[in-house]
């Protein structure tokens, strides 16, 4: 089949970039060839301008000299995305608008569409558009594969529960990421939409082996800290983590809190180098779904935060019985408990990735 995926693969995010990857990975698996829809509006790219922006002299040389390390830093790191985008995912041309992706694809003659995975039907996000519900009248089978709801699904108002209720019911083949979401769907379509894993747990990490470096960015023990909505309250847990074990913390953002002789901050770090930090990571903490993902697929010790509230988190946590990793924004304590049995883990993910698979397979059969 000749398919077409729309996602968030490009907005600057290592799991949203590492998942269209996934993705991708598993369809050609498969035997399909797919392309990645190239939507990039200009309020998306709005949300991820470089550093320095040579059609704005004035900001960019300010920003420089305010901070000419950093500067250089957060700009190579932009580039590391781009370059991501253009030499790892097969994208079709770069649209602007939906008309003119439209347009293109009217005389592409795909096979199927899909959407997901990521949150591109949580109505809250800021680069959230219907075009992610196929809003748009073409041949081709609609699949969704894994788009999330979001955090809280249940917190939605009836204005947006109403959006996704008017174009959800055309869908061929229906999933989503989290059981939360599953239940919200149910309630304003009637439908019943199959959880399936995120598109990046469908791969093994040889599958990723490719993508970095096999020797370590950083030398020594360390504990890789990721969360990319952050607030000092979610770093302290770090700091605490760093304290138990005595190991430094590895950031790979720039918050003006992250503070201490033991950090290490690497703002630089593309999708590579995040799948580098990992791997040779002792420990990693955050706020963030596919910082779990991976961990599980580099078979990581590991705590999330807001762990136990996080309708995402949650729905991988608790099946394999797991919880104990998951962190309240409230607690001021880390126990370290026992190392996680990854013979046991992989056991039970292997048995919902066989499901997620399957459910794949028959949706492009």
């Amino acid at each position: 089949m000749k398919i077409g995926i729309l996602t968030f693969h490009a907005s600057h995010n290592y799991g949203s970039m590492l998942q269209a990857y996934a993705l991708q990975s598993i369809l050609k698996k498969m035997g399909h060839e797919s392309w990645i829809i190239n939507l990039r509006t200009p309020a998306q790219k709005f949300l991820i301008m470089p550093q320095l922006e040579w059609k704005h002299p004035k900001s960019s040389i300010i920003k420089f000299l305010k901070q000419p390390k950093i500067s250089i830093e957060l700009q190579r790191k932009y580039n590391r995305f781009e370059n991501f985008l253009k030499d790892n995912l097969r994208c079709t041309n770069e649209y602007a608008t939906e008309k003119d992706m439209y347009e293109s694809l009217k005389v592409k003659h795909l096979d199927a569409f899909i959407v997901g995975s990521d949150q591109i039907w949580n109505t809250n996000c800021l680069d959230f558009n219907t075009v992610y519900l196929l809003d748009f009248n073409l041949p081709g089978r609609k699949i969704a594969y894994a788009p999330s709801l979001g955090l809280h699904p249940e917190t939605f108002n009836e204005k947006d529960k109403n959006l996704l209720a008017q174009f959800i019911p055309a869908f061929d083949f229906l999933s989503t990421r989290e059981e939360r979401g599953a239940k919200v769907i149910k309630e304003i379509t009637g439908l019943t939409a199959k959880v399936v894993l995120d598109p990046s747990l469908l791969l093994e990490k040889i599958d990723y082996s490719s993508l970095y470096k096999q020797t370590p960015i950083i030398k020594g023990d360390y504990i890789f800290y990721y969360s990319p909505i952050d607030q000092p309250e979610i770093f302290k847990k770090a700091l605490l983590l760093s304290h138990v074990t005595g190991l430094k913390i590895v950031t790979t953002q720039y918050q003006s809190y992250y503070k201490g002789e033991n950090i290490i901050h690497i703002n630089d770090c593309g999708p590579c180098e995040f799948l580098n930090i990992i791997n040779y990571s002792q420990y990693t903490i955050g706020k963030s779904f596919h910082l779990l993902a991976f961990s599980l697929i580099f078979e990581k010790e590991f705590f999330i935060i807001t762990g136990d509230t996080d309708s995402r988190i949650v729905n991988i946590l608790k099946p394999l019985e797991l919880t104990n990793r998951a962190i309240s924004t409230n607690q001021n304590n880390i126990f370290i408990p026992a190392s996680i049995d990854y013979i046991q883990v992989k056991r039970k993910l292997n048995n919902l990735k066989n499901d997620s698979i399957e459910y794949l397979k028959n949706s492009l059969n």
